[in-house]
């Protein structure tokens, strides 16, 4: 693919974050993991860190608003748990 046609399949579009946020069109899985791996390899393990934590806030924003209000600690008894 020419440097032209990538031009062509880019989209850039508003970012909260500042990041850089384009939809890219590939012509293969193979090729979209090589480039998913570059841009992956360009992070520091901070940025790798901060991502995940982002992410973590954003996909269990509910559970941690509820457990925000109950500061105890709970231990559910399981099966495999002996007493003595």
């Amino acid at each position: 693919m020419s440097e032209k046609d990538e031009d062509k399949n880019k989209v850039n579009g508003p970012s909260a974050d500042y990041q850089k946020q384009e939809i890219r069109f590939f012509n293969s899985f193979e090729e979209m993991n090589k480039a998913d791996a570059k841009e992956m390899a360009a992070f520091s393990p901070v940025q790798h860190l901060q991502h995940i934590t982002e992410y973590l806030k954003h996909v269990f924003a509910k559970e941690l608003q509820d457990k925000a209000k109950d500061m105890n600690i709970h231990f559910k008894k399981t099966d495999w748990f002996i007493e003595q």
